[in-house]
């Protein structure tokens, strides 16, 4: 029997080796160290090593380089992950039989075993059953351990008929043993039977043909009622092929047999199933692209107040302790913002039921974030804010909140001219609050206004994206306001202006304090209505 040792480290790679051996019909051995393989080699009488590279004492090239400095000349094959270009000459010049890398299939390595083996004269090539061993190479056969001898070719004896071939002729010959004066003399009789071939020849030639003609009449005729019974489905696969790509409206005709009717209407139903699920899907992705494009458009503001500042930072010659401070303050804040932006809008965008942060805020505090942010960047353009509030609270979720407002504020200067001004309002109104955003820009005709909260809808695609816009802050503003409990209203005046009305409930009056408390504002409040100038307030 072929013996083999396997030096592998890994456990688990060893046992699939031993496995793989076994379905060879091989015995082995199995070794994890390369100190210890390179001294049972020499030793062990192997006829084939299956060599790892990566071993703890020894590594693979150096166990090869040992063994073949003792004298030994046992096959080596390298099993390895290492299967750079270099590895592989190393491995192949330092005396391996052959270099497998990893992963491989276990056919291939018995496959390349029983090659090396053949190379290396050590192969077993013989058949075994029972006590018959025959030898494919010597043409030899052994049974009990005694030869058994083989003839090329059967002898007409007594009592046995052989038919040959001779000349262009068949003949019957029978061998027979005939006594004459007690004498035995074995008669051999040979009969013409040519004839008798040559009618059987015949015979068959008519059957094949008249059974090919048989043959074919019948096929024409079952393919004709296979036609007429199929047709219906023929229709109907033809009817499914549209279907599958893509043209879901088709519906198979039901006619046909019973089956065929009942089939017909399953794919029917089930092309109904399709186009429903394709409409979800296309909803689906359209929503989440819609997710996407308006993620990136509401990180755009924060994203410009921290560059705008880090560009003052960078450009500015001389900037005061107190300016680097004010600067880096928003900086930080804005970051934060976006941070929790990114966040909420992620939640907001996966699903309808998503918890939001609700928190008492004074409307003070959230006029005088946006001022802090946006005055600067409207000052850029050469547009002025001013905000009007009393001192009323929310209770809304901070950073969608100030998103909304930001987004309102940012639309209203897009659609200024330079040296306008954009008013951003506390009011109240039938009991409840009203925030509004006003602006004397271009304003909006009718079916725009009807139309301005749909996602992507654009009046003058190329103004808006000149301007930046993308189509989704009022769409974004719509659902942001839905999900506080509010209700967004647009009046707008063509080439007059836009205001954006936000109705909301006031948080009670006397929670004020306590929530001033949590969070201060940015700057205090006055006791009565104030009114804020490119980010100074004044009193009313």
């Amino acid at each position: 029997m072929i013996r083999i040792l396997i030096v592998e480290d890994d456990e688990n790679i060893s046992k699939m080796l031993a496995a793989t051996l076994s379905i060879g019909g091989y015995t082995y051995e199995q070794c994890a160290d390369g100190v210890e393989a390179a001294a049972r080699i020499p030793e062990g009488a192997y006829d084939l090593v299956l060599l790892d590279v990566m071993l703890p004492g020894l590594d693979g090239f150096a166990v090869l380089d040992t063994i073949r400095a003792a004298g030994c000349d046992t096959p080596v094959i390298f099993l390895t992950a290492l299967g750079a270009v270099a590895d592989k000459v190393k491995g192949l010049r330092g005396g391996a039989e052959d270099y497998i890398v990893k992963p491989f299939e276990a056919v291939e390595l018995l496959a390349r075993i029983e090659v090396v083996l053949r190379r290396a004269g050590k192969s077993e090539m013989h058949l075994s059953y029972g006590d018959i061993r025959v030898d494919i190479e010597k043409h030899t056969v052994l049974k009990g351990g005694q030869p058994v001898t083989l003839t090329p070719g059967e002898e007409v004896s007594e009592g046995k008929a052989v038919i040959c071939d001779l000349d262009g002729s068949t003949y019957l010959m029978i061998a027979s043993t005939v006594r004459l004066e007690m004498m035995p003399y074995v008669l051999y009789t040979a009969y013409d039977i040519t004839d008798v071939y040559a009618t059987r020849e015949q015979d068959l030639s008519s059957a094949r043909t008249t059974g090919l003609l048989c043959g074919t009449a019948i096929s024409a005729a079952l393919l004709m009622l296979v036609w007429i019974f199929l047709h219906p489905l023929k229709v109907s696969v033809r009817t499914i092929g549209e279907i599958a790509n893509g043209n879901y409206s088709l519906r198979v005709p039901e006619r046909g047999s019973a089956e065929l009717k009942t089939l017909a209407r399953s794919i029917n139903h089930m092309s109904a199933s399709i186009d429903e699920r394709e409409q979800k899907l296309r909803e689906i992705a359209d929503s989440r692209k819609r997710f996407a494009d308006s993620m990136a458009h509401e990180m755009k503001t924060p994203l410009t107040s921290i560059l705008g500042f880090a560009d003052i930072l960078r450009i500015k010659s001389s900037v005061s302790d107190a300016q680097r401070r004010d600067y880096a303050t928003t900086i930080v804040e804005e970051a934060k913002r976006l941070r929790g932006l990114s966040a909420k809008l992620l939640q907001l965008a996966s699903t309808d039921s998503t918890q939001l942060d609700l928190t008492e805020i004074p409307v003070a505090q959230l006029f005088a974030d946006i001022s802090n942010t946006m005055v600067p960047i409207l000052a850029r353009r050469g547009l002025h804010l001013e905000t009007m509030h009393k001192n009323a609270v929310l209770r809304v979720d901070r950073e969608l909140f100030l998103s909304l407002l930001y987004n309102l504020v940012d639309n209203a200067a897009k659609a200024s001219p330079e040296g306008a001004t954009v008013w951003l309002v506390q009011s109240e109104l039938d009991g409840h609050m009203v925030l509004s955003v006003i602006d004397q820009g271009i304003g909006m005709k009718p079916d725009t206004v009807r139309r301005a909260t749909e996602a992507f809808y654009m009046e003058d695609k190329a103004r808006s994206r000149k301007a930046g816009g993308a189509g989704l802050g009022l769409a974004l503003c719509d659902d942001i306001c839905r999900r506080h409990g509010a209700r967004l209203e647009i009046r707008s005046t063509y080439q007059k202006g836009t205001t954006i009305l936000i109705h909301m409930d006031v948080a009670p009056l006397q929670t004020a304090e306590k929530t001033l408390k949590k969070e201060p504002a940015v700057r205090p409040a006055p006791r009565d209505r104030q009114k804020t100038t490119n980010g100074r307030r004044r009193s009313l």
